[in-house]
């Protein structure tokens, strides 16, 4: 998505973080940043992807990977290789 395309490097470490559902001391600490910009950079993550809870902020990871794989052929659907 073009969404999540448009986070910054530190922005999508915390993205990777909150979706995982981890808190922003935890954020924070692993990221080795402090808790005031794990909490802004989590803010900047949920208005760049337009949600402003985590549950919806999943919910539209969880759009955006059906679309992925929809839009994706299946392995071997257009096979010619006489092979099945």
């Amino acid at each position: 998505s073009q969404r999540l395309a448009s986070l910054t490097p530190g922005e999508r470490s915390v993205y990777s973080l909150i979706i995982k559902g981890h808190p922003n001391k935890y954020v924070a600490l692993k990221l080795d940043i402090s808790l005031r910009t794990a909490e802004r950079r989590r803010r900047r993550v949920l208005d760049k992807l337009d949600a402003d809870t985590l549950p919806e902020l999943l919910q539209l990871l969880a759009d955006i990977q059906q679309v992925d794989t929809s839009a994706s052929p299946s392995p071997g659907a257009d096979s010619d290789d006489g092979t099945r």
